[in-house]
Formats: C-alpha cells, sequence, structure tokens
C-alpha cells in the first residue's frame, strides 16, 4: 500500500504558547519575532517576556513551538506518512519535502503568498492539509481550496489578531468557515473559533 500524504503547513511557525503568546509574523530586527503587542498585553516587553517564557520552560518560546511540529512531524512520518511542509520559513527536518514560499517580512504580504502556495500545494496533491496558524498559513490553506483542510489555532490568532482591525476579523472569520475540521490547544481557542460560526 502507497504511504498516505500529509501536508502540514507552517510546522515551524511561533505559533502559541497555551493561552497568549506571539504573532509569528516577522516585525523588523531586534523586535522579537512579533512578540511586542502580546508580551506588552501581559504587562512585559518582548524581550522580559521572551526571558521570562525561557526560564518558565527552559528553552525559547521559538525552540518550544519547534520541538511541538518536530514531534508532529515525527509521529506522522513514523505511522508511514508522507509529511511535506509548504512554509515561509524552512528549518531542515530529516524525510521531510519542502516548498519554501517567498520569506513573509510584514503582516500584508501573507495576502501575495496565496498564489505561490495554491500552486505548491496542487503539486504535492496531498490527501490532507493542516494549517497551522489561523491568519497566516490557515488563510493560505483556505485560498488553496483543498479538501480535506484541518486547521489548528494556537493562541494569538484567535485572541489578539482579529481583533487589530474590523478587515481581520472578517478575514478570520472567511479563514475558518472554509475548514473542515477545527482544533485548537484550549477551550478559549474552540470558544474563540466557535464566535465565526464556522
Amino acid at each position: 500500500k502507497p504511504a498516505e500524504r500529509f501536508l502540514h503547513l507552517g510546522i515551524f511557525e511561533l505559533t502559541g504558547h497555551h493561552r497568549a503568546m506571539p504573532d509569528p509574523l516577522p516585525s523588523g530586527k531586534g523586535r522579537g519575532w512579533g512578540m511586542r503587542k502580546p508580551a506588552g498585553r501581559l504587562g512585559f516587553s518582548a524581550a522580559h517576556f521572551q526571558r521570562i517564557f525561557t526560564a518558565w520552560v527552559g528553552i525559547s518560546p521559538k525552540r518550544y513551538q519547534q520541538y511541538l511540529s518536530l514531534d508532529l512531524a515525527r509521529e506522522m512520518l513514523a505511522r508511514q506518512y508522507r509529511v511535506s511542509l509548504v512554509t515561509a520559513r524552512p528549518a531542515p527536518v530529516d524525510g521531510v519535502e519542502q516548498h519554501v514560499l517567498r520569506p513573509v517580512r510584514r503582516s500584508a504580504q501573507w495576502l501575495l503568498r496565496a498564489g505561490e502556495a495554491r500552486r505548491a500545494i496542487a503539486a504535492l496533491a496531498p490527501d490532507i492539509v493542516h494549517a497551522h496558524y489561523t491568519t497566516s498559513y490557515g488563510y493560505l490553506g483556505a485560498c488553496a481550496g483543498r479538501h480535506p483542510l484541518v486547521m489548528t489555532a494556537w493562541g494569538s490568532d484567535l485572541l489578539v489578531t482579529p481583533h487589530t482591525s474590523p478587515w481581520m476579523c472578517w478575514l478570520t472569520g472567511w479563514t475558518l468557515r472554509r475548514a473542515d475540521l477545527l482544533t485548537g490547544d484550549s477551550q478559549s481557542l474552540v470558544d474563540a473559533a466557535l464566535r465565526y460560526q464556522p
């Protein structure tokens, strides 16, 4: 029996620490991977938030998310799935085919990567598309039009980013309504997703 195909979008994104974690979109040199706004909501600077997180968990927020993602990729590979990755931020993973999108340096650039991601997903012809982080890779997965589409929210993608403007709120709802299955790492994320009536 041929190995099933599994496409995992954005496996290496810094997307969440179970409650309120940073927006993964790059925000310029020295700005801590876009942690400034979520850290500020907690009353910390981005640098202080990273120090607290690292002291509490033992690794940086970015490394934490990479470990979670690597564990999922390894689990799927161990089950004989072919794991492919469409990402704007590549990192080496043994046994994982990567399709690298042009880098994303500003939030609005996710909108410009839709065609590129759609072509990469079509070339892979996956049985499942699993997009992590609703307001970036989730959007790209929704634009690809491939089903079944599983979407996983990690925190600020539903609890912070949609509230930055009416446009982001609308786009988040549009994206969620295209998913066949929604998952999140806490009940508060599931409740936030349900408010969009997916």
